[in-house]
C-alpha cells in the first residue's frame, strides 16, 4: 500500500515538474524607452499597447521559449520624454546598468536613429518598427534592422500615381511639423506635380 502511495506521489511530481520549473524560471528581461510624455506622447500609446499585448499573450501561454524552457517576459522601460538624445542614454543604461536580455525599439524615426549608435557600440541587436525615413538607408548594416516599407520617397510617388489613376486633377497638402510628416511633404509635392496634379494649397501646422 505504501509503495502505491509513493509511486503515485512520484508520478504526480513528474507531471507537475515542468510547470513548477516554468513558474520558477528567471524572467526574460526586455528593455525599451517610450514617449510617455512630451511631443510624441499621443502617438506612442499604440506601440505600448502592442508590446503589452504580446507580453501578456506569451506569458499566458507559459512564457517565451528559450532553449526549450518557458520563461516569463518582464519589461524594463523608461519615459524618454520624446527626446531622441534621452532615448540613447536610456538604451545605454538598459544595456550596461539594467543588463536586459533583449531590447525593443523606441517610438519614432528620430529615436531609432538616435539609439542606432548605442546598438552598434555595444553590439546589441534591435529590430526597428516605427521608423520610416530615407535616412535609415544611410545607416550601415550592423546591429539595428528595419522592416518598414513606408519610406516617404516611395510613399509620395505611389500616392501621386494612385491619385492620377483616380482622375484627381488638383490637391491641397496640409502637414504638421513632425519629422515624418515633413519628409512626406518634401517628397509628395514634386511627385504630385510630376504626375500632372496641380497643388493649389500647401500649409503646415504645429
Amino acid at each position: 500500500m505504501m509503495m502505491k502511495i509513493m509511486l503515485r506521489a512520484i508520478i504526480a511530481a513528474l507531471i507537475l515538474l515542468p510547470t513548477m520549473f516554468a513558474h520558477g524560471a528567471d524572467p526574460v528581461r526586455i528593455g525599451y524607452s517610450i514617449c510617455k510624455t512630451g511631443l510624441f506622447a499621443q502617438g506612442a500609446p499604440s506601440q505600448i499597447t502592442a508590446y503589452e499585448l504580446w507580453r501578456d499573450q506569451v506569458n499566458a501561454a507559459g512564457g517565451l521559449d528559450v532553449a526549450g524552457q518557458k520563461r516569463p517576459i518582464e519589461f524594463v522601460w523608461y519615459d524618454d520624454e520624446s527626446s531622441p538624445a534621452k532615448a540613447a542614454q536610456i538604451y545605454e543604461k538598459l544595456i550596461t546598468d539594467d543588463q536586459v536580455d533583449l531590447l525593443l525599439p523606441p517610438w519614432g524615426t528620430p529615436h531609432h536613429l538616435s539609439v542606432a549608435g548605442v546598438a552598434e557600440k555595444y553590439r546589441f541587436p534591435i529590430v526597428g518598427n516605427t521608423a520610416a525615413s530615407v535616412a535609415i538607408r544611410e545607416l550601415k548594416p550592423g546591429y539595428i534592422w528595419f522592416v518598414t516599407a513606408q519610406i516617404p520617397d516611395r510613399i509620395g510617388i505611389e500616392l501621386a500615381a494612385l491619385m492620377s489613376e483616380s482622375g484627381v486633377k488638383s490637391a491641397a497638402v496640409i502637414a504638421n511639423v513632425l519629422p515624418f510628416a515633413q519628409e512626406n511633404f518634401q517628397f509628395l509635392i514634386p511627385a504630385l506635380e510630376q504626375a500632372g496634379i496641380t497643388v493649389k494649397l500647401t500649409e503646415q501646422y504645429p
